[in-house]
This record gives structure tokens, sequence and C-alpha cells, in this order.
């Protein structure tokens, strides 16, 4: 979808996330005020807080939109009718390109500053995205049902695979 297609409401979300992102990542989480993200982003602190009630609020929307964002890439659908290999070959480019974009480098960053600034309060989010990002899975079962694939655990499976792309991406 097109910025312009966008309502006035949902392309201020979409800034104060950008100018939240950027701010948390330059001067870390405890260091960024809302009076910065307001002036960063362009609209006012009222209008920040009519999309989050608190700072906190914004992390974990920063996290949400990180996590539909791997979904998109770990839903890949299995094809009966396609190679095995081309299938993983496509879903590792997926992966690598997600790993890599700059969007995601940069959400990443502030997401594992604050799980090692704050273990507490990142920990639960940081295991929701590795769990988020293990779609995979139903991959791997599907391939198996069909007796093209032959895994002793498939969860296992699925997070070697994704962590050999992600220790590549970074």
């Amino acid at each position: 979808m097109e910025a312009s297609d966008l309502s006035l409401t949902k392309r201020k979300h979409i800034d104060i996330l950008k100018a939240a992102v950027e701010l948390f990542q330059l001067h870390g989480f405890d260091n960024t005020n809302m009076d910065a993200i307001a002036l960063k982003a362009k609209v006012s602190k009222r209008t920040i807080y009519k999309h989050f009630s608190d700072k906190n609020d914004l992390f974990q929307a920063i996290l949400k939109e990180l996590f539909s964002r791997i979904m998109t890439v770990a839903d890949y659908p299995y094809q009966s009718k396609v190679s095995l290999e081309k299938q993983l070959t496509e879903i590792a480019s997926l992966y690598v390109e997600f790993f890599t974009s700059e969007c995601v480098v940069k959400i990443t960053r502030v997401v594992l500053v604050e799980l090692i600034r704050s273990p507490k309060n990142s920990s639960d989010r940081f295991v929701e995205f590795n769990e988020k990002s293990l779609g995979l899975i139903k991959w791997i079962a599907a391939a198996q049902k069909e007796r093209r694939l032959i895994v002793t655990n498939k969860e296992v499976a699925s997070k070697q695979f994704v962590s050999l792309l992600k220790a590549f991406a970074f």
C-alpha cells in the first residue's frame, strides 16, 4: 500500500514508530523521551498519547510490528509439486532478505539492546520472537506427511535452519 493511500492517522502511527525505533537505537530506551519522539515524528506529544499509553506501550508496538513481519516470512506454504530444494532455497532467501532489511535490523538492534539492558522486561518478548520465527515447522510437517522429508525432530530442525540463516544474515 502506498503511503498516500494511508489515512493521516495511520501515517502518524507509522511515523511515531519509525521515530521511536531510530531514537531508541541512537540513545537507548531509557534515554529517549516522548518529547524527543514527538519532535522526530513531527507530531505533538498528545498525538503520541492518542496512539500509545506510554513509552512501554510504544516499545511493545515496535515488537508487535517485528512479529508481524516475521510471520509473513514464517508462513511459507508447502507445495507438494515443487522440489524441496527449490522451496528451501526460496524460504532461505525470504529469511535472509527479512533479517537483512534495514527496518528489521534497526528494530532488532533496539530489541537486543533492551534484552541485554533489561532482561526481565524483554526476555519473554525475545522468546516470543524466536517462537514466531519458527513457522517453518508447519512446512517441515507437511513435507514429512508426504514422506518427502525425514526429520527426527521438526522443532530442532526448524530452529537449526533459521539459526543458521540468522548467523549468516547478522
